[in-house]
This record gives structure tokens, C-alpha cells and sequence, in this order.
């Protein structure tokens, strides 16, 4: 391995500690289908309206924000004014 790619390596472990997550917790959040879809559609609408996302997805309200909490908790999501988005991390992902 290069050290330009282990620097990266341990960085992004870093970031893991950081938020006290692991590799683990990230692929749990998005191995659930309500969660998968709402972080797909998080990422491809540019309107993140609550009731839409709901309504588009088929989900409750408990499915949809039990989703989202998973979403960002795992810091795939963030939530701006009111609006949804990709974090960074989320980008990468």
C-alpha cells in the first residue's frame, strides 16, 4: 500500500472513531430496504419534501423517520433549513 493510500485509509478509519461508528453501523443502515431507498432518493431529489418522500416511497411516517434517524445518525444525511441532503460522507458512499 502507498502512503498516500494508507494516510487515506487511516483518516477514514479516524472519521469512524470520531463519530463512533464503524464500518459495521454504516452497512447495517444501508442494508435495510426503507433506509436504502430514502438515502437513494435523498440523494436524486432536489425537493426533499417530508410528505412527498413519504407518498413516493410508500413508507409511514414511523418507517420514514426511523429510516432517517438511522440515515443520520450514521452521518450519510444531514438535515439543513429544514431540508434533507447528502453529508459528504453520504456523497462517498
Amino acid at each position: 500500500m502507498t502512503k498516500k493510500h494508507e494516510n487515506l485509509d487511516n483518516s477514514f478509519k479516524d472519521s469512524f472513531i470520531r463519530l463512533g461508528l464503524s464500518a459495521t453501523h454504516v452497512l447495517r443502515c444501508i442494508s435495510d430496504k426503507e433506509a436504502l431507498s430514502l438515502f437513494k432518493a435523498v440523494a436524486l431529489s432536489e425537493n426533499n419534501d417530508i410528505s412527498i418522500l413519504i407518498t413516493k416511497l410508500v413508507l409511514t411516517r414511523k418507517q420514514y423517520y426511523s429510516s432517517m434517524k438511522k440515515l443520520i445518525h450514521t452521518d450519510l444525511v444531514k438535515k439543513i433549513s429544514g431540508r434533507y441532503s447528502l453529508s459528504s460522507f453520504g456523497r462517498v458512499i
